[in-house]
């Protein structure tokens, strides 16, 4: 009986290390005093659906896919504070449903935002804003008098994001969505009939528009996994852009609906999730 008390006690001593050592890994927080600035950079390719309204072209909608990158950095500069850079750009075809004409669409983003943050080992939430600017260029190929039109949009958003991470073994797995809302701005829509040539030569009073809810709604949401393996993080990523907006008497809208992967780097210092 002494024996076998014996060979449990030793047991218990070989085994609660470990488990002290894997609390450790996911409960404690980290010391401010420890933290080092770090930047996360990601590289992200995503394809699907794609539909476009503009009423300036054409009086019906548009289907068809779209193929889009994207290049996002977050500098973790505080605890606290955060800063976030988006560059994106996104070309896709589509068609209307009675197949009569296309409509090809080349767009992108680029901002620059700052933010609170909070986080532990498990978790991370950060919320601020983001300005952006985000232009579009659409061509139809039956419209023989207004053949291009362009969208320029420059938007203050509500930016917010959670995180959440889990070590199993070696392998460390994530999972996050990063929302955000339009929430002023401003943007140029033409008027109904004016040729773009035109507004070289007169004013631009009655095509630049003060924009938020009451004419303008714009949400786009990332949905990412995660999977850290021997130093590299590969992600799948889910992404939604819906924008729709209207004046001078006239509509139009974007849905983007992709699915696509890419890879996460860490570049500098110490990384406090990992």
């Amino acid at each position: 009986m002494k024996k076998n008390l014996l060979c449990l006690y030793a047991v218990v001593l070989l085994i609660l290390p470990t488990l002290s050592a894997a609390e450790a890994d996911t409960l404690v927080c980290y010391d401010a005093s420890d933290f080092s600035p770090y930047t996360i950079r990601s590289y992200t390719l995503s394809y699907g659906q794609l539909w476009l309204r503009d009423a300036y072209l054409s009086n019906i909608d548009y289907f068809g896919r779209n193929l889009s990158l994207e290049v996002t950095n977050l500098f973790v500069v505080k605890p606290s504070l955060y800063l976030r850079n988006i560059n994106s750009v996104a070309y896709g075809n589509t068609v209307n449903l009675p197949a009569t004409a296309a409509m090809s669409y080349l767009g992108g983003e680029l901002g620059l935002g700052v933010g609170y943050r909070w986080s532990n080992r498990r978790a991370s939430i950060l919320i601020g804003g983001l300005p952006s600017v985000d232009l579009a260029l659409k061509s139809n190929s039956r419209n023989v008098n207004n053949t291009a039109s362009l969208d320029a949009m420059l938007t203050l958003w509500l930016d917010a994001e959670a995180t959440f991470h889990k070590r199993w073994g070696r392998v460390v797995f994530g999972l996050s969505d990063h929302l955000r809302t339009a929430i002023v701005g401003g943007m140029f829509v033409p008027e109904y009939g004016a040729l773009y040539y035109e507004y070289t030569t007169r004013k631009l009073d009655e095509a630049l528009h003060f924009a938020s809810f009451h004419n303008r709604l714009a949400i786009r949401n990332r949905l990412e996994f995660t999977v850290m393996w021997k130093g590299i993080i590969f992600k799948l990523q889910h992404s939604l852009n819906l924008q729709a907006w209207h004046a001078n008497n006239l509509s139009f809208a974007t849905l983007q609906h992709n699915v696509g992967g890419g890879l996460v780097v860490y570049l500098r210092n110490f990384t406090p999730k990992y």
